[in-house]
């Protein structure tokens, strides 16, 4: 089988089928003016996709949705350098690092569709088709067949879908290549209320119609150039929106992925007192290294694209909006930490699990940890790095911690640790967890005690729900203990060490901990006026 020729002539929906229906295995090149790209077979299926037009690769896209570090990858990688390259990077991290294999499935299919879809676009250009086995071709440490597809693509979907999208103009695949706004709304005026730039117009429509929905003028824009192009001539007044901006974009040159944080500190070069708000659905600490010294006024996580798209009702999206609605009537509303992966982030650092099930640490290496955390958090950029050590102290001393967010009448779940084993996707679960604090249950009583404390469990109808959730049953006795801010408590920690029956012991550096954080976050939250009044 030899297929070789010009796109003009036989065209990429047409070739992707003819080797679905051949069931072939090879690599498709296609050629278009300095643009190349190449699609992996096997079996007539897609498996692979690559293009030299600046896509992110699909390690830089697993660090940004948090599911590895780049210490852990480079590990990885030097356990397949180590193996001779017999192993896929992605089977290694699902088998050594326990990075969740359909999670980097979703990550490859979602890379090699929007590639592929990219290629439709093209108007011109050259192909040809290579006959052999994916492993085969794949012959050097460097390849693109590092990440791919254990279950293909079909191409015959992807060829039907690829030439819809192209005659519809879908601006969810070709948003990045476009250079017309993708936003409905791109325009500043004096009824804006808030200013929102994202480069996936997927996540930016979706949160302009569901702030519009409730109420919200916004502007939305595509990417920096648009947003500067719609300031020219711009004079900004004490009314001025604030400007919510997506720290993960394409720089101005197209050669960097911190587009959002170049596009800061322009405008704040120009008009310093402009409020700037930055938001990603992955903050560690590289990311608030990156903002130290700016005069952003906060750091907020967002939901990833994923839970958008598949859930725009889910607790987390109206959270989230919630949040951007406070923002743009300026309101001081000091839990700006949204839903932090916390437990997913401890599991995957440095390419261990740190703080294994049923083990905690000696006096000495708990005193040296919590000496660390400590340090940790104190400049911290947002209450989410001041919840994340608390969680990790936790779980030196428990099995099993929680982190749960206080709002008006009920707990909200925001993170967790040890729960894997006993309830499936632990994060997702507890991310969902609303707790009532209506009745009469350990959780609203110790609202209202003045320290942590351990206790035994009831079966009101709130603890049945939450320990239902949790598996395992009815723990003997639990660990509850608040931290503070100006006197009303913001966060609640649960820990426990179901499965053993082993006593709750050791918590007082845990509960000096809680209260040097509620201090923390009270010292941000004064920081964050005095710099708001200096800059009126």
């Amino acid at each position: 089988m030899s297929l070789v020729g010009n796109l003009g002539d036989l065209g990429l929906g047409d070739i992707l089928q003819i080797v679905s229906l051949s069931r072939k295995s090879g690599v498709l090149s296609l050629q278009h003016k300095q643009n190349e790209g190449k699609i992996y077979f096997s079996n007539g299926q897609v498996i692979k996709a690559w293009s030299n037009i600046g896509y992110d690769n699909v390690g830089d896209l697993l660090i940004r949705k948090g599911l590895v570090t780049d210490r852990l990858l480079e590990r990885a990688l030097a356990v397949q350098r180590k193996n001779g390259i017999k192993k896929r990077i992605g089977a290694i991290l699902c088998e050594h690092f326990k990075v969740p294999r359909d999670q980097i499935e979703e990550t490859v299919r979602e890379q090699t569709e929007r590639i592929v879809y990219d290629f439709f676009t093209w108007d011109g250009g050259a192909f040809e088709f290579e006959l052999g086995e994916p492993e085969e071709i794949a012959a050097t440490n460097f390849n693109p067949l590092q990440f791919m597809l254990e279950q293909g693509l079909n191409p015959q979907w992807l060829a039907l879908e690829g030439t819809r999208l192209k005659d519809e103009c879908d601006e969810i695949y070709f948003s990045r290549k476009t250079e017309q706004a993708v936003s409905v709304c791109g325009r500043i005026d004096s009824q804006t209320r808030l200013v929102l730039v994202d480069d996936d117009s997927t996540t930016n429509d979706l949160l302009y119609s569901l702030l519009r929905e409730k109420g919200v003028n916004v502007a939305a824009f595509s990417d920096s150039r648009n947003l500067l192009d719609a300031l020219a001539g711009w004079s900004p007044s004490e009314q001025s929106p604030p400007f919510v901006i997506d720290l993960i974009m394409a720089t101005l040159d197209g050669e960097g992925i911190f587009g959002g944080l170049e596009l800061a500190k322009i405008i704040k070069k120009e008009w310093p007192r402009q409020r700037i708000v930055l938001m990603s659905d992955h903050i560690d600490a590289s990311v608030k290294n990156r903002i130290a010294g700016l005069d952003i006024e906060q750091l907020i996580s967002k939901p990833s694209r994923n839970l958008f798209v598949e859930d725009s009702e889910s607790l987390a999206v109206r959270d989230f909006i919630d949040r951007l609605i406070r923002i743009a009537d300026r309101s001081v509303e000091e839990e700006a930490a949204m839903f932090f992966d916390i437990g997913r982030d401890l599991s995957h650092e440095d390419g261990v699990d740190l703080l294994s099930h049923g083990e905690t640490g000696s006096a000495t290496d708990l005193s040296v940890k919590m000496r660390t955390l400590v340090e940790e958090i104190s400049s911290p950029l947002t209450p989410g790095s001041i919840v994340l050590p608390a969680l990790q102290l936790a779980g030196e001393i428990f099995n099993r911690a929680v982190i749960l967010r206080c709002r008006p009448g009920e707990l909200v779940g925001i993170g967790q640790f040890g729960l894997e084993s006993f309830c499936g996707d632990a994060d997702a679960m507890i991310r969902e967890t609303v707790i009532s604090l209506a009745g009469n249950s350990v959780f609203s009583r110790v609202l209202e005690q003045p320290a942590p404390c351990i206790i035994a469990p009831e079966n009101s109808p709130a603890e049945k729900d939450f320990f239902g959730r949790l598996g395992e049953g009815l723990p003997e006795e639990i660990f509850l203990g608040q931290i503070k801010c100006f006197g009303q408590v913001t966060y609640l920690l649960y820990g426990d060490n179901c499965p053993d029956s082993t006593p709750i012991a050791g918590v007082e550096p845990l509960e000096i901990f809680l209260l040097l954080a509620g201090l923390a976050l009270e010292k941000e939250l004064l920081q964050k006026e005095l710099h708001r009044c200096q800059a009126v």
